[in-house]
């Protein structure tokens, strides 16, 4: 006898993000690395797709994954590596960045433990009070 299941799909997931920096490293003159950790909270998906499952000699339905409760995570724990450089113009500060984030939890409940990662390019604007 033998059999396995399969989930194939599509995933938008929407999060409150909070990311926490205790120290940074000036690399060079504008250019600071700054190690930290986040947590963020799901607050909307949008999900689509199907799970299915076989066994032999049954047939067993497909499950829509729009009803598969819980199959998105309601948190996450992760660590991230910020690259920022500042570009300052008088009272003004730009400061593009790269963020590399790897988390502690499953985003997804699969039935295989597997952690996420996230790449993202952000930019900041500042502006100093005098």
């Amino acid at each position: 006898m033998g059999g396995g299941y399969y989930k194939s799909g599509q995933i938008q997931k929407y999060v409150i993000d909070l990311e926490f920096y205790s120290w940074s490293k000036k690399l060079l003159q504008n250019l600071f690395l700054l190690p930290g950790f986040e947590i963020n909270g799901t607050v909307g998906t949008n999900v689509s797709g199907t799970y299915s499952q076989y066994e032999m000699g049954s047939s067993i339905p497909d499950i829509d994954l729009k009803d598969y409760k819980g199959f998105v995570g309601p948190f996450n724990l992760g660590t991230n590596v910020n690259l920022t450089h500042q570009f300052k113009f008088n009272r003004i500060t730009i400061a593009p960045s790269y963020k590399f984030s790897f988390f502690l939890l499953p985003e997804l409940n699969l039935s295989t433990f597997s952690f996420s990662h996230r790449h993202s390019l952000l930019i900041a604007l500042g502006y100093t009070l005098k």
